[in-house]
């Protein structure tokens, strides 16, 4: 692990503490949202929206529903790879596409669990993308369980959430799938 990856590592577990904390987050939006020029805060919120059409959209194709969520709701093997990636996104050491997605420059984004360090525009998907039936492919996010297959009745399920801007996603295996009704957009 690189200094780097240490520090980006911490400053996800900050975030990860600083959305548990309701009060604080009310404090730094009150004391922090008026210098935030209008237009970003616009762009921003824009993007977001974007992004959780995207989920609305896609949840019928990935046999999900899409509910409201606190981040915390989120179990942590999801939550935490998720943070990490956008920190690593919002600080310039994500690897991207080359239309090169940039929190300055709000815009629906993707990444996955499986390429953690890879934020892609919505062009750009197919960047992420694994082959179909690949062992990458079978194989859960969670536990590392490879599966044989849907064929066999043992396979991964896709799942997606929204965190701003992005778009999340990991597969899971039957023992590590969460709920639709207890995930979807944060």
């Amino acid at each position: 692990m690189t200094a780097i990856d240490a520090q980006i590592g911490r400053a996800a577990l900050d975030l990860d503490d600083l959305l548990a904390d309701d009060a604080l987050l009310d404090a730094l939006r009150d004391e922090l949202g008026p210098l935030v020029p209008t237009a970003y805060a616009d762009q921003a919120a824009a993007a977001a929206a974007d992004t959780r059409h995207l989920l609305d959209r896609l949840a019928p194709h990935i046999e999900g529903k899409v509910t409201g969520c606190r981040t915390t709701d989120i179990p942590a093997w999801v939550r935490l790879p998720l943070l990490a990636t956008h920190t690593r996104w919002a600080l310039g050491h994500a690897r991207t596409c080359l239309h090169a997605p940039d929190l300055r420059r709000p815009q629906p984004v993707y990444a996955a669990a499986w390429r953690p360090d890879l934020v892609v525009c919505m062009a750009c998907t197919r960047l992420v993308d694994l082959r179909p039936g690949s062992r990458a492919d079978r194989t859960c996010d969670g536990c590392g369980h490879v599966t044989t297959g849907p064929e066999h009745g043992d396979g991964i399920r896709p799942c997606a959430v929204t965190f701003g801007s992005m778009l999340w996603a990991w597969g899971a295996c039957e023992r590590c799938h969460v709920d639709p009704a207890s995930v979807g957009a944060a």
